[in-house]
Protein backbone atom coordinates (compact mmCIF):
# COMPACT_ATOMS: atom_id res chain seq x y z
CA UNK A 1 0.00 0.00 0.00
CA UNK A 2 1.34 3.43 -0.77
CA UNK A 3 3.21 5.50 2.17
CA UNK A 4 1.02 8.37 1.09
CA UNK A 5 -1.92 6.59 1.37
CA UNK A 6 -1.45 5.46 4.82
CA UNK A 7 -0.70 9.38 5.62
CA UNK A 8 -3.55 10.50 4.22
CA UNK A 9 -5.72 7.63 5.82
CA UNK A 10 -3.82 8.15 9.68
CA UNK A 11 -4.55 12.13 9.28
CA UNK A 12 -8.07 11.51 8.19
CA UNK A 13 -8.58 9.26 11.54
CA UNK A 14 -7.24 11.27 13.31
CA UNK A 15 -9.16 14.53 12.60
CA UNK A 16 -12.09 12.57 12.87
CA UNK A 17 -11.11 11.21 16.34
CA UNK A 18 -10.78 15.14 17.10
CA UNK A 19 -13.95 16.35 15.53
CA UNK A 20 -15.43 13.53 17.86
CA UNK A 21 -14.04 14.44 20.99
CA UNK A 22 -14.52 17.86 20.60
CA UNK A 23 -18.28 16.97 19.62
CA UNK A 24 -18.80 15.00 22.92
CA UNK A 25 -17.04 18.30 25.28
CA UNK A 26 -19.07 20.63 22.83
CA UNK A 27 -22.64 18.76 24.10
CA UNK A 28 -21.10 18.45 27.99
CA UNK A 29 -20.53 21.86 27.82
CA UNK A 30 -23.46 23.16 26.03
CA UNK A 31 -26.04 26.24 27.69
CA UNK A 32 -28.86 24.64 29.92
CA UNK A 33 -31.89 25.61 28.99
CA UNK A 34 -34.13 26.43 31.65
CA UNK A 35 -37.37 24.32 31.40
CA UNK A 36 -40.15 27.12 30.85
CA UNK A 37 -42.08 28.47 33.13
CA UNK A 38 -39.83 27.03 35.95
CA UNK A 39 -39.53 29.00 39.07
CA UNK A 40 -36.09 29.03 41.06
CA UNK A 41 -35.71 27.89 44.48
CA UNK A 42 -33.80 30.44 45.17
CA UNK A 43 -33.52 30.50 49.25
CA UNK A 44 -34.02 28.03 52.02
CA UNK A 45 -37.29 26.33 52.72
CA UNK A 46 -38.14 27.83 48.50
CA UNK A 47 -38.41 31.33 49.68
CA UNK A 48 -38.69 34.46 51.96
CA UNK A 49 -41.90 33.01 53.14
CA UNK A 50 -40.31 29.84 53.69
CA UNK A 51 -42.94 28.09 52.47
CA UNK A 52 -41.50 25.21 51.22
CA UNK A 53 -43.76 24.60 48.31
CA UNK A 54 -42.79 24.60 44.88
CA UNK A 55 -45.39 24.99 42.10
CA UNK A 56 -42.90 23.47 39.31
CA UNK A 57 -43.75 20.61 37.68
CA UNK A 58 -42.50 17.22 38.96
CA UNK A 59 -42.48 13.99 36.56
CA UNK A 60 -42.26 10.70 38.24
CA UNK A 61 -41.50 8.11 38.39
CA UNK A 62 -37.84 10.01 38.88
CA UNK A 63 -33.88 8.50 38.60
CA UNK A 64 -30.88 9.85 39.65
CA UNK A 65 -29.23 11.37 36.93
CA UNK A 66 -25.88 12.19 38.43
CA UNK A 67 -24.02 12.13 42.46
CA UNK A 68 -21.42 14.02 43.46
CA UNK A 69 -19.41 13.80 46.39
CA UNK A 70 -18.80 16.76 48.33
CA UNK A 71 -18.08 15.39 51.70
CA UNK A 72 -14.86 16.32 54.10
CA UNK A 73 -11.83 14.75 53.53
CA UNK A 74 -10.53 12.51 56.77
CA UNK A 75 -8.33 9.66 57.56
CA UNK A 76 -10.45 8.73 60.32
CA UNK A 77 -13.63 10.05 61.48
CA UNK A 78 -14.92 8.15 64.24
CA UNK A 79 -18.44 10.41 64.19
CA UNK A 80 -20.72 11.22 60.66
CA UNK A 81 -20.88 14.58 60.17
CA UNK A 82 -24.14 16.19 59.51
CA UNK A 83 -24.54 17.83 56.01
CA UNK A 84 -27.51 20.94 56.72
CA UNK A 85 -27.15 23.21 53.63
CA UNK A 86 -29.96 22.10 51.71
CA UNK A 87 -29.01 22.82 48.07
CA UNK A 88 -30.86 25.72 45.72
CA UNK A 89 -32.03 25.89 42.16
CA UNK A 90 -31.32 29.19 39.73
CA UNK A 91 -31.15 29.01 36.42
CA UNK A 92 -29.74 25.63 35.55
CA UNK A 93 -27.38 25.85 38.55
CA UNK A 94 -27.26 24.20 41.83
CA UNK A 95 -25.71 25.85 44.49
CA UNK A 96 -24.93 24.38 48.24
CA UNK A 97 -22.75 24.74 50.97
CA UNK A 98 -20.56 21.75 52.71
CA UNK A 99 -19.04 20.62 55.97
CA UNK A 100 -16.09 20.63 53.61
CA UNK A 101 -15.91 24.09 54.14
CA UNK A 102 -16.82 24.89 50.57
CA UNK A 103 -19.96 26.23 48.62
CA UNK A 104 -20.14 24.71 44.99
CA UNK A 105 -21.81 26.42 41.65
CA UNK A 106 -22.78 23.07 39.86
CA UNK A 107 -24.18 22.08 36.71
CA UNK A 108 -27.78 20.97 37.53
CA UNK A 109 -27.78 18.83 34.28
CA UNK A 110 -24.41 17.02 34.00
CA UNK A 111 -23.17 17.36 37.97
CA UNK A 112 -20.18 19.57 36.36
CA UNK A 113 -18.46 22.30 38.44
CA UNK A 114 -18.83 25.92 37.48
CA UNK A 115 -16.86 27.08 40.30
CA UNK A 116 -16.16 26.42 43.92
CA UNK A 117 -15.39 28.47 46.59
CA UNK A 118 -12.99 28.08 49.82
CA UNK A 119 -14.73 29.45 53.21
CA UNK A 120 -12.01 27.91 55.52
CA UNK A 121 -15.11 26.88 58.41
CA UNK A 122 -17.85 24.61 57.85
CA UNK A 123 -21.48 25.85 56.27
CA UNK A 124 -24.49 24.74 58.30
CA UNK A 125 -27.44 26.63 56.17
CA UNK A 126 -28.73 26.98 52.76
CA UNK A 127 -27.11 30.05 50.22
CA UNK A 128 -29.58 32.36 49.12
CA UNK A 129 -29.42 33.26 45.57
CA UNK A 130 -30.92 36.94 44.87
CA UNK A 131 -30.16 38.65 41.18
CA UNK A 132 -26.66 38.14 40.36
CA UNK A 133 -25.43 37.12 44.26
CA UNK A 134 -25.50 33.93 46.24
CA UNK A 135 -24.61 34.79 49.90
CA UNK A 136 -23.93 32.55 52.63
CA UNK A 137 -22.97 32.45 56.10
CA UNK A 138 -20.08 29.80 57.65
CA UNK A 139 -19.03 28.71 61.30
CA UNK A 140 -16.54 31.71 61.19
CA UNK A 141 -19.46 34.29 61.65
CA UNK A 142 -18.64 35.90 58.24
CA UNK A 143 -21.75 35.98 55.77
CA UNK A 144 -20.57 36.71 52.13
CA UNK A 145 -22.17 37.38 48.82
CA UNK A 146 -20.41 36.36 45.73
CA UNK A 147 -21.30 36.63 42.05
CA UNK A 148 -23.01 33.85 40.96
CA UNK A 149 -21.60 33.46 37.42
CA UNK A 150 -18.06 33.37 38.35
CA UNK A 151 -17.55 33.01 42.52
CA UNK A 152 -15.62 36.19 43.01
CA UNK A 153 -16.65 37.42 46.32
CA UNK A 154 -18.28 40.76 46.44
CA UNK A 155 -18.73 41.73 49.67
CA UNK A 156 -18.20 39.93 53.86
CA UNK A 157 -19.55 40.87 57.00
CA UNK A 158 -17.99 39.26 59.96
CA UNK A 159 -20.64 38.89 62.91
CA UNK A 160 -19.51 38.03 66.47
CA UNK A 161 -20.49 34.77 66.31
CA UNK A 162 -21.30 31.87 64.11
CA UNK A 163 -23.98 32.21 61.16
CA UNK A 164 -25.64 29.01 61.25
CA UNK A 165 -28.84 30.27 59.75
CA UNK A 166 -30.12 30.60 56.20
CA UNK A 167 -30.03 34.95 55.34
CA UNK A 168 -33.33 36.30 54.25
CA UNK A 169 -32.89 38.60 50.94
CA UNK A 170 -35.63 41.08 50.50
CA UNK A 171 -36.21 44.86 48.70
CA UNK A 172 -32.26 45.02 48.71
CA UNK A 173 -31.34 44.10 52.16
CA UNK A 174 -30.14 40.50 53.31
CA UNK A 175 -31.10 39.87 57.18
CA UNK A 176 -28.81 37.37 59.23
CA UNK A 177 -29.35 35.52 62.27
CA UNK A 178 -26.53 34.31 64.22
CA UNK A 179 -26.02 32.39 66.91
CA UNK A 180 -25.42 34.85 69.57
CA UNK A 181 -29.44 35.37 68.67
CA UNK A 182 -28.65 38.72 66.73
CA UNK A 183 -30.37 39.28 63.64
CA UNK A 184 -28.13 42.04 61.56
CA UNK A 185 -29.60 44.10 58.41
CA UNK A 186 -27.21 44.72 55.88
CA UNK A 187 -27.16 46.65 52.32
CA UNK A 188 -27.05 43.73 49.69
CA UNK A 189 -25.42 45.48 46.93
CA UNK A 190 -22.23 47.01 49.44
CA UNK A 191 -22.21 45.19 52.42
CA UNK A 192 -22.69 48.07 55.31
CA UNK A 193 -24.66 47.46 58.06
CA UNK A 194 -27.96 49.06 58.57
CA UNK A 195 -28.99 47.68 61.86
CA UNK A 196 -29.12 44.90 64.41
CA UNK A 197 -31.43 43.55 66.92
CA UNK A 198 -29.85 41.81 69.95
CA UNK A 199 -32.81 39.34 71.72
CA UNK A 200 -31.90 39.49 75.33
CA UNK A 201 -31.21 35.78 76.24
CA UNK A 202 -29.88 35.17 79.35
CA UNK A 203 -29.66 31.40 80.09
CA UNK A 204 -26.93 29.91 81.26
CA UNK A 205 -27.25 26.96 78.71
CA UNK A 206 -29.36 28.20 75.55
CA UNK A 207 -29.76 25.61 72.41
CA UNK A 208 -28.00 25.89 69.27
CA UNK A 209 -31.05 26.68 66.41
CA UNK A 210 -30.98 27.18 62.66
CA UNK A 211 -34.04 28.41 62.32
CA UNK A 212 -33.97 31.24 59.05
CA UNK A 213 -36.02 34.56 59.14
CA UNK A 214 -39.06 35.37 57.79
CA UNK A 215 -40.29 38.10 55.62
CA UNK A 216 -44.16 38.25 53.55
CA UNK A 217 -44.07 40.12 50.12
CA UNK A 218 -45.56 43.83 50.16
CA UNK A 219 -44.79 43.72 54.37
CA UNK A 220 -42.79 45.52 56.51
CA UNK A 221 -42.08 42.81 58.69
CA UNK A 222 -39.22 40.66 59.33
CA UNK A 223 -40.39 36.90 61.84
CA UNK A 224 -37.50 35.42 64.02
CA UNK A 225 -37.82 32.65 66.22
CA UNK A 226 -35.04 32.74 68.94
CA UNK A 227 -33.52 30.62 71.20
CA UNK A 228 -35.36 31.14 74.55
CA UNK A 229 -38.45 29.48 72.27
CA UNK A 230 -39.51 33.59 71.43
CA UNK A 231 -40.96 34.63 68.12
CA UNK A 232 -40.26 38.35 67.11
CA UNK A 233 -41.26 40.51 64.95
CA UNK A 234 -39.60 43.06 63.63
CA UNK A 235 -39.81 46.17 61.85
CA UNK A 236 -37.31 45.61 58.80
CA UNK A 237 -36.31 49.59 57.89
CA UNK A 238 -35.82 50.02 61.53
CA UNK A 239 -34.84 46.69 63.27
CA UNK A 240 -37.40 47.68 66.77
CA UNK A 241 -39.72 44.72 67.93
CA UNK A 242 -43.07 45.73 66.80
CA UNK A 243 -44.28 42.13 68.81
CA UNK A 244 -43.25 39.21 70.48
CA UNK A 245 -44.81 35.84 71.80
CA UNK A 246 -43.07 33.24 73.75
CA UNK A 247 -43.60 29.75 71.23
CA UNK A 248 -41.45 27.19 73.14
CA UNK A 249 -39.72 26.64 76.74
CA UNK A 250 -38.18 22.87 76.32
CA UNK A 251 -36.23 22.09 73.45
CA UNK A 252 -35.08 19.20 75.04
CA UNK A 253 -35.84 16.62 71.94
CA UNK A 254 -33.51 14.30 69.77
CA UNK A 255 -36.21 15.01 66.57
CA UNK A 256 -35.91 17.40 63.66
CA UNK A 257 -38.93 20.00 64.34
CA UNK A 258 -39.32 22.58 62.02
CA UNK A 259 -38.44 25.94 64.09
CA UNK A 260 -38.25 28.71 61.06
CA UNK A 261 -41.54 30.15 60.73
CA UNK A 262 -44.13 29.86 57.20
CA UNK A 263 -46.10 33.13 56.17
CA UNK A 264 -49.65 32.65 54.40
CA UNK A 265 -51.99 34.55 54.26
CA UNK A 266 -51.44 37.00 56.46
CA UNK A 267 -50.78 34.76 59.64
CA UNK A 268 -47.30 33.11 60.62
CA UNK A 269 -47.46 29.47 61.53
CA UNK A 270 -45.48 27.95 64.35
CA UNK A 271 -44.48 25.00 65.91
CA UNK A 272 -44.75 24.97 69.74
CA UNK A 273 -43.14 23.06 72.87
CA UNK A 274 -46.23 20.45 72.81
CA UNK A 275 -45.98 19.56 68.69
CA UNK A 276 -49.18 22.02 68.03
CA UNK A 277 -49.35 24.22 65.24
CA UNK A 278 -49.75 27.68 66.26
CA UNK A 279 -51.34 30.36 63.39
CA UNK A 280 -50.52 33.79 64.45
CA UNK A 281 -51.88 37.07 63.05
CA UNK A 282 -48.59 38.78 61.69
CA UNK A 283 -49.69 42.24 62.42
CA UNK A 284 -50.12 41.85 66.10
CA UNK A 285 -49.25 38.43 67.34
CA UNK A 286 -52.73 37.56 68.17
CA UNK A 287 -53.69 33.51 68.08
CA UNK A 288 -56.12 32.92 64.93
CA UNK A 289 -56.01 28.61 65.02
CA UNK A 290 -54.30 25.66 65.88
CA UNK A 291 -53.63 22.58 64.55
CA UNK A 292 -53.65 19.85 66.82
CA UNK A 293 -54.27 16.61 64.80
CA UNK A 294 -51.17 14.80 65.30
CA UNK A 295 -47.41 15.51 66.94
CA UNK A 296 -45.82 17.61 64.43
CA UNK A 297 -42.42 17.91 63.35
CA UNK A 298 -42.98 19.78 59.83
CA UNK A 299 -45.70 21.35 57.53
CA UNK A 300 -46.34 22.38 54.25
CA UNK A 301 -49.50 24.70 52.78
CA UNK A 302 -50.39 23.93 49.36
CA UNK A 303 -52.77 26.05 47.87
CA UNK A 304 -55.45 28.04 49.85
CA UNK A 305 -57.05 25.54 51.26
CA UNK A 306 -54.57 22.67 52.60
CA UNK A 307 -52.05 22.22 55.22
CA UNK A 308 -50.08 19.00 55.17
CA UNK A 309 -48.68 18.11 58.59
CA UNK A 310 -45.88 15.42 59.27
CA UNK A 311 -45.54 13.60 62.31
CA UNK A 312 -42.55 10.72 62.95
CA UNK A 313 -44.51 8.16 61.09
CA UNK A 314 -47.55 9.62 59.45
CA UNK A 315 -48.84 12.70 57.13
CA UNK A 316 -52.28 14.10 57.52
CA UNK A 317 -53.83 16.92 55.24
CA UNK A 318 -56.58 19.14 56.55
CA UNK A 319 -58.97 22.17 55.40
CA UNK A 320 -56.89 25.26 56.28
CA UNK A 321 -60.13 26.81 57.39
CA UNK A 322 -62.11 24.30 58.92
CA UNK A 323 -59.46 21.95 60.33
CA UNK A 324 -61.64 18.80 58.84
CA UNK A 325 -59.32 15.98 57.80
CA UNK A 326 -58.85 15.43 53.94
CA UNK A 327 -56.57 12.17 54.25
CA UNK A 328 -54.31 10.28 56.27
CA UNK A 329 -51.47 8.81 55.21
CA UNK A 330 -48.62 6.10 56.62
CA UNK A 331 -45.13 6.62 55.77
CA UNK A 332 -43.30 3.47 54.40
CA UNK A 333 -40.08 4.78 56.45
CA UNK A 334 -39.72 6.48 59.36
CA UNK A 335 -38.67 8.48 61.47
CA UNK A 336 -39.72 11.31 58.81
CA UNK A 337 -36.89 13.77 58.52
CA UNK A 338 -39.01 16.71 56.64
CA UNK A 339 -41.07 17.37 53.93
CA UNK A 340 -41.62 19.64 50.99
CA UNK A 341 -44.37 19.82 48.21
CA UNK A 342 -43.81 19.92 44.37
CA UNK A 343 -46.33 20.21 41.54
CA UNK A 344 -48.84 17.79 42.16
CA UNK A 345 -47.09 15.95 45.15
CA UNK A 346 -45.91 15.67 48.71
CA UNK A 347 -42.52 14.64 49.32
CA UNK A 348 -41.26 12.68 52.66
CA UNK A 349 -38.01 12.68 53.59
CA UNK A 350 -37.17 9.34 56.39
CA UNK A 351 -34.37 7.60 57.92
CA UNK A 352 -34.67 4.70 58.94
CA UNK A 353 -32.28 0.93 60.43
CA UNK A 354 -31.87 -0.96 57.50
CA UNK A 355 -30.42 -4.55 58.70
CA UNK A 356 -29.45 -6.66 55.42
CA UNK A 357 -30.57 -10.43 54.96
CA UNK A 358 -32.48 -9.40 58.10
CA UNK A 359 -29.64 -9.20 60.41
CA UNK A 360 -29.27 -6.79 63.04
CA UNK A 361 -25.74 -6.30 63.90
CA UNK A 362 -25.38 -5.43 60.08
CA UNK A 363 -28.13 -3.02 60.47
CA UNK A 364 -27.44 0.69 59.47
CA UNK A 365 -29.38 4.13 59.13
CA UNK A 366 -30.25 4.63 55.71
CA UNK A 367 -32.94 7.51 54.20
CA UNK A 368 -35.75 7.27 52.09
CA UNK A 369 -37.36 9.40 50.17
CA UNK A 370 -41.27 8.90 49.12
CA UNK A 371 -43.85 11.00 46.92
CA UNK A 372 -47.56 11.33 48.29
CA UNK A 373 -50.47 12.16 45.66
CA UNK A 374 -51.64 15.76 47.33
CA UNK A 375 -54.77 15.44 46.57
CA UNK A 376 -55.40 11.75 48.09
CA UNK A 377 -52.24 11.22 49.91
CA UNK A 378 -51.66 7.33 47.87
CA UNK A 379 -48.02 6.75 47.40
CA UNK A 380 -47.21 7.05 44.40
CA UNK A 381 -43.14 6.74 44.26
CA UNK A 382 -40.47 6.42 46.50
CA UNK A 383 -36.38 5.60 46.60
CA UNK A 384 -33.58 4.38 48.54
CA UNK A 385 -30.88 6.74 49.53
CA UNK A 386 -27.24 4.92 50.76
CA UNK A 387 -27.26 7.41 53.47
CA UNK A 388 -29.13 9.20 56.40
CA UNK A 389 -30.33 12.84 55.29
CA UNK A 390 -31.17 15.78 57.63
CA UNK A 391 -31.07 18.69 55.15
CA UNK A 392 -34.26 19.71 53.53
CA UNK A 393 -34.53 19.27 49.80
CA UNK A 394 -35.43 21.08 46.88
CA UNK A 395 -36.69 21.10 43.59
CA UNK A 396 -37.19 22.68 40.77
CA UNK A 397 -36.24 22.52 36.57
CA UNK A 398 -38.43 18.92 36.92
CA UNK A 399 -35.55 17.81 39.26
CA UNK A 400 -35.02 17.01 42.95
CA UNK A 401 -31.73 17.47 45.07
CA UNK A 402 -30.56 16.17 47.83
CA UNK A 403 -27.27 16.23 50.22
CA UNK A 404 -26.76 13.35 51.91
CA UNK A 405 -24.94 12.92 55.72
CA UNK A 406 -21.94 10.97 53.78
CA UNK A 407 -21.48 13.95 51.40
CA UNK A 408 -23.10 12.79 48.58
CA UNK A 409 -25.20 15.09 46.41
CA UNK A 410 -27.74 13.27 44.15
CA UNK A 411 -30.17 15.01 41.79
CA UNK A 412 -33.31 12.79 40.57
CA UNK A 413 -34.90 13.65 37.20
CA UNK A 414 -37.60 12.35 35.08
CA UNK A 415 -37.53 8.42 34.15
CA UNK A 416 -37.08 8.24 30.64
Amino acid sequence: MPKNFLKKRQAFLSVSLFSALLAIFASGCAPYKTPEGSRPWSAYLYGGERTNVSEDKITLPARVSWTKDVSPFTLYDKYEREQLSSPVIVEGALYVGSANERLYSIRLDSGGVNWRFYADYPMEAAPTAAGGLVCFGAGDGILRCLERATGKEVWSYQAKSEVIASPLVKDGRIYAYSADDKVTALDLKTGEKLWSYVHGTYGAVAPRITAAPAAAPGKNRIFQFFSDGVLVCLDADSGKAVWSKKIAGNFDTAAKIRRTPLLHSGNVYMIDDANIILALDQDTGELRNIFNVIKAFDFVITGKRSIVIAGLDQAVALDLATGAILWKSELKYNPMSSIFAAGDYLFAVSNYRYAPLGISWLSKLRGYIQALDLATGEAVWGKRLGSVITANASASEDRITLLMNDGTLQVFEPKK
